[in-house]
């Protein structure tokens, strides 16, 4: 006899039943993604490269914010370092310039003492040279008649006949120096050796503007700064016996 109680209960239409857990067949552990998500359209303009689980992800190019920083602190490391460097060369240069002078001066000294001068002209600067009073490496031509003499910028060094009181030369008025020219010095330079020369040569010129001579023996800053323009001035040192 059969007892409604006993009825299994009616299951729906639609109803499907679960398959059980199996140890055999480990259930993943990766999430089912929504069905909604669109994946990334590849473009062959943008950059992608395939992520984890094969999604297309972008790719970062170009630079970061630090990575930025970083280049513009080492280019103004490099710039003041080339600045530095340039300063550096050309102090150099304006040391080397001060010791051929006073080597000048002696040697100038010894030759005015032992041969004399004439009244309105003096020894070639080829003389001069083969005669050792210049550096081997400023002359070209050593040994030669037609040697010449450059300065530490490749500016020319010649020399004539002189007055140490600035006056010029002339069969009343003979020279009793050598006034030594030397050509394409920059502006800083030039600056330096106006006010640094007033115990090394009697007179100095810078292009035709007097700085000082054995009659006002003391140069003057403000006369040197408004005359050293143009990075390729002439400078005229009168060196006496």
């Amino acid at each position: 006899m059969n007892c409604p109680n006993d009825q299994s209960p009616s299951q729906p239409s639609n109803f499907k039943p679960q398959p059980m857990y199996s140890p055999s067949q480990p259930r993943s552990l990766t999430p089912k993604e929504p069905d909604s998500l669109t994946p990334i359209p590849f473009n062959p303009s943008h950059k992608h490269k395939k992520g984890l689980h094969g999604k297309l992800v972008w790719k970062q190019f170009g630079y970061t914010n630090v990575q930025l920083a970083i280049g513009v602190l080492v280019s103004v490391v490099a710039l003041l370092g080339a600045i530095n460097g340039y300063t550096y060369l050309n102090q150099a240069k304006v040391n080397n310039e001060i010791s051929l002078l006073v080597s000048l001066r002696a040697s100038t000294s010894r030759l005015i003492a032992t041969q004399g001068l004439s009244v309105t002209s003096g020894p070639s600067i080829s003389t001069l040279a083969n005669l050792g009073f210049f550096p081997n490496n400023l002359v070209t031509g050593i040994g030669t008649a037609g040697a010449t003499v450059s300065n530490p910028w490749g500016g020319s060094i010649t020399v004539a006949a002189a007055r140490g009181d600035g006056v010029a030369v002339d069969a009343t008025r003979p020279s009793d120096s050598m006034a030594f020219t030397s050509t394409n010095i920059p502006d800083a330079a030039c600056r330096i050796l106006g006010v640094s020369l007033d115990a090394i040569v009697s007179a100095l010129k810078i292009g035709a503007t007097s700085i000082k001579t054995t009659l006002a023996p003391t140069s003057s800053p403000a006369t040197v700064g408004t005359n050293c323009t143009g990075n390729a001035n002439i400078l005229i040192y009168t060196i006496s016996g």
